[in-house]
C-alpha cells in the first residue's frame, strides 16, 4: 500500500485538519456572524477526536471495517477500547470521551435537537484533541518510519533527507 493511501496516516492527517479548523474558529468571533457559534467547533473537535482514535486502532491490526462494524461513531467505545490497547489518557480526558458518548453530543450538535442539556467546554475538547493527536500520531510515525510534526504525519520516511 502506498504511503498516501496509509488509513492510519489519513486518519491522524484528516483528524488534524479537523482540529486546526475547529482552533480557527475559537479565534474568529464568531458571534458576530451565528447565534450558535460552539455548535461546528463541538463538531471539528469530535471528528477530530474520533480520527485519531481509529487510527490508533488501526496500528493495532484492526480493519476499517472492523472499526467500523464494531464502533460505527461510538467514541467512548472506541476510547475505552483504545485504553484496553495501550493508549495512555488520563482518567479525566476517559472522562471527556465518556461525555461525547453519554451527553450525545456530536448527534445533537449536528441535527439541532434543542432542549437543556449539559454540553462539553470547548477547552475540555481542545485539550483531548492535542493530547491525542500527539500521542497518536506520534505512534503512527514511529510505526511507519514517517517524520511527524505540527502538520501531521508526513508520507516522507524519515531517514530521506528532504
Amino acid at each position: 500500500m502506498g504511503d498516501i493511501h496509509d488509513p492510519a496516516i489519513g486518519y491522524v492527517n484528516v483528524g488534524r485538519s479537523y482540529e486546526t479548523s475547529a482552533l480557527r474558529l475559537l479565534l474568529e468571533d464568531a458571534t458576530k456572524t451565528s447565534y450558535l457559534p460552539a455548535f461546528p467547533r463541538r463538531q471539528l473537535f469530535v471528528m477530530a477526536i474520533e480520527l485519531y482514535l481509529k487510527a490508533y486502532l488501526l496500528l493495532q491490526d484492526m480493519s476499517e471495517s472492523e472499526i467500523r462494524r464494531t464502533f460505527s461513531h461510538k467514541v467512548g467505545a472506541i476510547g475505552s477500547c483504545c485504553r484496553s490497547l495501550g493508549l495512555k489518557i488520563s482518567e479525566e480526558q476517559f472522562e471527556v470521551l465518556t461525555l461525547i458518548e453519554d451527553t450525545e453530543t456530536f448527534t445533537r450538535d449536528r441535527y439541532f435537537m434543542g432542549g437543556i442539556r449539559r454540553g462539553l467546554r470547548d477547552d475540555a475538547l481542545q485539550d483531548l484533541a492535542g493530547v491525542l493527536f500527539k500521542a497518536v500520531g506520534q505512534s503512527v510515525a514511529d510505526k511507519r518510519g514517517k517524520k511527524f510534526n505540527l502538520r501531521g504525519v508526513s508520507p516522507v520516511n524519515k531517514n530521506r533527507g528532504d
